[in-house]
Formats: structure tokens, sequence, C-alpha cells
């Protein structure tokens, strides 16, 4: 089974405000026949919305646009901004998403939700091919495991930054997580299966689709192996969920509007072979690694 998880406060408020500013944007657009949104406006945060309504509506949709952005400001709830973790002394490569990472720890507080979310638009993914789902790309850091293999993966040194922003909003969200591996997926279709390389501790996905989930209550079917099997459909649009994703049978649903963006905290079932020097560095980067939480999380609002 799955357990979905209540956003933070200050993320909620964040992404309703972002939800609504897209709904009113996506009216506006369909309003001068131009059909639906382009899909790379599904990471957009609130001031990218109002740039692009300002090159691509007309005069007076765009200013509707920003009219209403203006009473959600006001409607809406403030949020206290949020500490960042310790910044890094410069980038640990030149890849746009970990020079903005960077830039964001300097800033030392502000927005975790819009930050990742920023930084998720300029990563480096790489194509990747599982006998699960079609090809897809993905932003992988962390700890991996492979047989008798366990080490880094080669982005995780590489963009120190990004862990650290994306790990910070990972203990905001689930302070008792635990996890040695982050992974960003975008449009990833897997079909029935469970993680069995994880580890027994639950991860954590937060994403913009549905999830299905083998529950024996449930009132949603899907085949595998030649069997019907009952579950529940959840929908991780703006949420997060909880499972344990190496023993339940899980697979993702068809989606429309745009690129799916998942990110999913796990820990590796090797995770007890890690070295001892890896273990320091990723707990440095804020990964919350079995039996060793990280000493900067969770991190404290900073006063109104």
């Amino acid at each position: 089974m799955a357990v979905e998880l209540n956003m933070p406060r200050c993320i909620y408020a964040e992404q309703l405000e972002e939800w609504l500013l897209l709904e009113a944007f996506s009216r506006l657009w369909q309003e001068q026949g131009k059909g639906h949104l382009p899909i790379t406006h599904s990471l957009a945060v609130r001031n990218d919305l109002l740039h692009s309504a300002s090159h691509l509506l007309d005069a007076e949709s765009s200013r509707e646009l920003h009219r209403y952005a203006e009473q959600l400001q006001d409607l809406l709830p403030a949020t206290a901004a949020r500490m960042f973790p310790r910044p890094l002394t410069s980038p640990s490569s030149c890849s746009n998403a970990e020079i903005l990472a960077n830039q964001f720890l300097q800033q030392g507080s502000g927005s975790l939700w819009t930050a990742v979310r920023q930084i998720a638009q300029n990563l480096p993914f790489q194509a990747s091919s599982r006998l699960l789902g079609d090809k897809h790309l993905h932003f992988t850091v962390g700890a991996y495991g492979h047989r008798q293999y366990v080490g880094l993966l080669k982005l995780t040194r590489s963009h120190q930054a990004v862990c650290k922003m994306m790990n910070a909003l990972i203990a905001l969200i689930n302070p008792g997580q635990i996890w040695t591996t982050v992974v960003i997926n975008v449009n990833f279709d897997a079909q029935v299966h469970a993680d069995v390389n994880n580890a027994s501790f639950e991860s954590l996905l937060v994403g913009l689709s549905q999830l299905w989930v083998q529950d024996d209550t449930g009132r949603t079917y899907q085949e595998h192996k030649g069997c019907l099997l009952r579950g529940r459909l959840h929908h991780v649009s703006g949420a997060a969920i909880l499972l344990k994703a190496g023993t339940v049978l899980h697979s993702v649903q068809a989606w429309t509007g745009g690129d799916r963006i998942t990110m999913v905290a796990y820990a590796i079932g090797q995770h007890a072979h890690i070295k001892p020097e890896d273990r320091d560095f990723l707990t440095q980067l804020g990964f919350g690694l079995p039996g060793a939480p990280s000493p900067f999380y969770p991190l404290p609002e900073l006063p109104a």
C-alpha cells in the first residue's frame, strides 16, 4: 500500500497559485485559438508564466492574467521563506543547473519548491531505456548499487549544489525520509513492477502524474503476468506519496497535458556497503542515509 502525504503549507500555497495561474493562462491561450499550451510550461513557476504571457498572449489577455496574479497574491496565505543549505565555495561544474543551484545557496533563503523546479528545468538529463517502460529522460545522483558494485553516480560530484537543494526539499516534505539516491524522471512510463533492488525503506515520490499501487482493497485493476491485480490510483500531481517500492507492485498511468516530471528518493539495497568516505560525502550533501541522518535538516523557517 501507499501513503499519501500532506504537503507542507508553504509548498501547498505555491502549488495552488501556480496551478491556478497555469489554468488561467491555458484558458486565455485557447481563447486565442492556439490549442494547448506548449509542453515547456510543465515546470514553469509564477514569474516565468507571467513573463511568457507578456510574449505569447495579446496585450489585453496578458493584462488580465497579471491582474489575476495580483488578486491571487492578496487572497492566498503568505508563507515564510525557508533557509537554504550552506553554500559551496563555487559551483562543482559549469552546468546551468549547478550554477543556478549554487546561486540559490548563496542567496541563503527563499522558496525551496520554486527553486528546485527552476533547477529541474536546467538539468542535464540523460536518455535511459528500461525493460519496464519506454525510453525516457532522467537525472540521477547519489549512490548506486549493481550486484557487488557500489559507489557514487558520476553526476553527484559535478552537481553538489543541485544535490543540496533537492535533498533540502525532500527533507522538508518528509523529514523522516531515508534515501541514498534521487532520480528525476521525464515522461517515464512504467508497467507493473517492483523495484527489487531497492532497500526495504519507503521511497518518496513527488510528481505530476497518476500512480497505480497494488492494494487488495482497491477497485482499479492492472494485468500482471496473466493475472488481474487489485489496486488504487494515487494522484501525485503536486503531491507526494510513500511506498515500499521494492516489494509493492506499482505502475505509472497514462497522462496528458505536457511533460510528466517525477522526483523519487529511495535507498539502494546495498546501502550498508557504501564506503565510509562516500557516506560522509553524501551526508554533507544532505542525503538521509540509513543510520546517518543529515546534520543540516530539517531546515527552520526564517522569522517573519
